[in-house]
């Protein structure tokens, strides 16, 4: 109720809503702030729009006839009670499909094709894709970017990482084998939360601040990215 009432403080044309899950707000919210008037969006960047409550269903499919209490990851961040995901997984549908459902923008084309599949019914959706700021993503000295985060010059440079290096779905073990086989050939950096369990590698904590992104970027060779999903 107090989000929807300062949303309707600012007398908005467009409200952009998503990640509720990572703040343990309820889907509702996005029904109740289409009472505004305003245009609603729903910003996809995971699964969690299709399925009982997951942000990843990996290899299961119980998303495309029915979410049930059996999940195996009820546990798993977002937690929800087993007896309340059909419940969650009939309210997507009903708040997002058909003519009068609530548009839905993907972070990619690969994503919009997990939703068309899990959720056939949706009239409105469409790739958005993420972007980034150029004035801070540009290329610079990379002899410079390296003295400022302390990596050595005179070698190749191989950048990885994900927000958290513990996740399964991030592919440490993959990256751990690119290290083993490069080792003396290349100097490994890794970013992101638990980057310092990773043996043979430079690590640097997860960060949200944009400049320090850039910078490792810059200061790289090649970026390698490990994720399954």
């Amino acid at each position: 109720a107090a989000i929807t009432r300062e949303c309707a403080r600012a007398y908005p044309d467009v409200v952009i809503v998503g990640n509720l899950h990572s703040v343990g707000w309820p889907l509702s919210l996005m029904a109740e702030l289409t009472k505004l008037g305003a245009l609603v969006v729903a910003y996809m960047h995971d699964c969690h729009l299709f399925t009982g409550r997951c942000a990843y269903p990996g290899a299961c499919e119980q998303h495309l006839t029915g979410c049930t209490p059996s999940c195996s990851t009820a546990h798993c961040k977002p937690v929800l009670a087993p007896e309340l995901i059909p419940g969650a997984w009939a309210y997507r549908r009903k708040i997002f499909c058909g003519t009068n459902g609530i548009p839905i923008a993907t972070n990619s084309v690969w994503m919009l094709e997990q939703l068309r599949r899990s959720m056939p019914e949706v009239h409105h959706a469409d790739v958005v894709h993420l972007a980034l700021d150029e004035r801070v993503f540009k290329p610079d000295d990379q002899a410079r970017a390296r003295d400022v985060l302390g990596i050595p010059k005179d070698k190749r440079v191989v950048l990885g990482g994900a927000v958290d290096m513990e996740d399964p779905r991030k592919g440490a073990d993959l990256l751990r084998g690119l290290i083993e086989r490069l080792r003396g050939e290349a100097h490994f950096v890794v970013f992101g939360h638990a980057s310092e369990q990773l043996e043979g590698v430079q690590p640097f904590p997860y960060s949200q601040a944009p400049a320090r992104a850039a910078v490792l970027n810059q200061a790289a060779d090649v970026f390698v990215g490990t994720s399954r999903e």
